[in-house]
């Protein structure tokens, strides 16, 4: 059966969108990172209020200590590891030859960077349809 979430849930989840929203951002104000600390506890407990106890584990209370660690290290962007696991995973895809993964990964990335290079370098010119061996 369906089940609708209640106004608390709903609540719950966006305060968590929120809190992630202002955890990552590029300008961090280290003013508002109590009231991020005390937002993050009431979120939680709202949650606690609607799920299982299974549902809340280490990862939830790590919420908590993710803005502990924003006040000592700084903006998200200089210390988390998604962007370089994301980029491993692009060349992970590179792999055509599986016999020689690291050598396939090197062939595709220099071709992505060349084109790369050419779009972006044949982007200044323009094209026509005159040609010079057209001149008779």
């Amino acid at each position: 059966m369906w089940h609708r979430m209640t106004k608390e849930c709903r609540m719950g989840i966006i305060c968590l969108h929120w809190f992630f929203k202002r955890l990552c951002a590029k300008v961090v104000d280290l003013v508002v990172m109590g009231d991020l600390k005390k937002e993050v506890a009431i979120t939680l407990a709202l949650l606690e209020q609607e799920f299982p106890p299974s549902f809340f584990d280490v990862i939830t209370h790590l919420l908590i200590h993710l803005v502990e660690e924003l006040e000592l290290c700084g903006s998200v962007q200089t210390w988390q590891m998604y962007p370089i696991e994301r980029y491993l995973k692009t060349l992970k895809g590179f792999v055509g030859n599986k016999a020689k993964p690291e050598g396939s990964m090197v062939k595709r990335y220099i071709i992505e960077e060349a084109v790369g290079f050419y779009n972006k370098y044949f982007m200044d010119f323009t094209t026509t349809r005159h040609r010079v061996w057209d001149d008779k």
